[in-house]
């Protein structure tokens, strides 16, 4: 009796082994999926932040009055200074946006097809 109860056990959690490892690797894809939508999200919005950041600074140094001394140009005037900080934050904010965009659909992509082929078999 006990005999056939510990073979029915162990029967029953072989079985059951894979079946949950299977489990566990489609949850786990589709935490990855969440996890990259939330950076395409994120990136969308540094991309928005950073694009109206860098038009703001190209406004700002625009409309700038600048001399010109030598080979140089010079301007004391605060629109040259706030403009070139809001390039100098702008630009990179974009960059970075663009760079995590790229990642998280390519990713999302890559995880949904490898959930829906594990999901098959």
């Amino acid at each position: 009796m006990i005999k056939s109860l510990l073979i029915t056990l162990v029967i029953v959690f072989i079985i059951n082994l894979p079946l949950s490892a299977q489990l566990d690797k489609k949850i786990l894809y589709e935490r990855k999926v969440e996890s990259y939508t939330k950076m395409k999200s994120t990136s969308l919005t540094l991309c928005f932040f950073g694009g109206a950041l860098t038009s703001m600074g190209i406004v700002l140094v625009s409309s700038a009055e600048w001399k010109k001394q030598g080979t140089n140009y010079t301007s004391s005037d605060l629109n040259a200074v706030s403009g070139v900080l809001c390039l100098f934050a702008g630009v990179p904010i974009v960059v970075t946006g663009i760079v995590l965009r790229s990642v998280g659909v390519k990713k999302v992509k890559e995880y949904q097809k490898t959930r829906w082929i594990s999901i098959k078999y």
